[in-house]
């Protein structure tokens, strides 16, 4: 049986009361590269081995990384530092939290598998929905999707739709997607933020816009 080394729940040395204060006012930009992938050098360990005490394959520790990550430049900007609080305290709930998401996800994976084995070979329908309906619904959500990439394809610089593009529309790995464009893991995540969050402005504004779903 393969066992997984669990490091110890410190971050580098190098994260002194006086770093991380400094960093952590800096990482209110989320232009700021360099201070985001300084805080990702110093923090991804911590993270990984939070998510690895709960259990969670080397996929979902990466998955609860990403998102954890996400959740604090969601929150960066209006952070603000207390030396009598313990950051790594409020780091350690966001990872906790990212954490569990997975493991829900693995129990419904888990559960989904046992279904599929009993399953009668009927494709589940959506209740209160004709077939049709659920073509015409599938189909203008289609269309949507497709007017949201195209806008982010116009408007945004072939890098960052590129990213966008790897990892939400073709759903390429994360650490393949940092291989392939040989960029750092932290400049992905804030690009993926950056993206997703305009992906959704765009897709909320044109919902408001379009003729609403034939089968509405």
């Amino acid at each position: 049986m393969k066992t997984t080394t669990v490091e110890p729940l410190t971050p580098r040395a190098r994260d002194t009361r006086t770093t991380r204060a400094s960093l952590l006012h800096r990482i209110r930009s989320l232009d700021d590269e360099a201070s985001w992938t300084e805080f990702y050098g110093i923090y991804r360990a911590f993270i990984e081995n939070l998510a690895r005490r709960h259990g969670l394959s080397e996929y979902r520790v990466k998955e609860v990384l990403q998102n954890t990550m996400i959740n604090v430049a969601e929150k960066a900007a209006e952070f603000e530092y207390d030396p009598k609080k313990s950051f790594r305290g409020w780091l350690a709930v966001i990872a906790f939290r990212r954490s569990v998401d997975e493991l829900k996800k693995e129990q419904a994976f888990a559960q989904l598998s046992l279904a599929k084995l009993f399953a009668t070979g009927q494709e589940p329908s959506d209740e209160g929905m004709s077939q049709g309906e659920q073509i015409a619904q599938a189909e203008w959500e289609e269309s949507i999707l497709q007017a949201v990439n195209e806008e982010l394809r116009r408007t945004s610089s072939s890098a960052h739709f590129q990213i966008y593009h790897l990892l939400i529309v073709t759903g390429m790995p994360f650490d393949e997607v940092t291989g392939l464009l040989k960029v750092s893991a932290a400049h992905i995540y804030l690009v993926k933020f950056r993206m997703v969050k305009k992906a959704e402005r765009i897709g909320t504004r044109l919902i408001k816009s379009l003729p609403p779903c034939p089968s509405q």
